[in-house]
């Protein structure tokens, strides 16, 4: 696969998913083009977010010109940041803090 897709139709469901292949996808190095999902855009510097068809093509074309070995090492280094284990990590903190309160 040279370009992940993470092709979602947007409905009431969908506004609120967060589609943890993201970080599947990342952790390949892959370019990744997502449907323009609210909880993706933090990371719309790395992913590319589109909506019609018109901005599929032309994401997905661009992705396969233009992936150097920098953007391929930013994404692997993004999806070690979001690891389980520094997921549960924060959830942890979270809690810790919630508790003492």
């Amino acid at each position: 696969m040279d370009v992940c897709l993470m092709p979602y139709r947007i409905t009431p469901y969908t506004k609120y998913i967060y589609p943890l292949k993201l970080h599947e996808y990342l952790a390949c190095g892959k370019p990744v083009v997502a449907t323009r999902l609210p909880n993706l855009e933090e990371f719309s510097s790395l992913i590319d977010l589109v909506g019609d068809q018109k901005q599929w093509i032309h994401a997905i074309e661009s992705a396969l010109l233009d992936n150097s070995s920098e953007k391929t090492n930013k994404r692997v280094e993004i999806a070690r940041t979001n690891s389980w284990d520094n997921r549960v990590k924060t959830i942890m903190d979270i809690f810790e803090q919630r508790l003492h309160q």
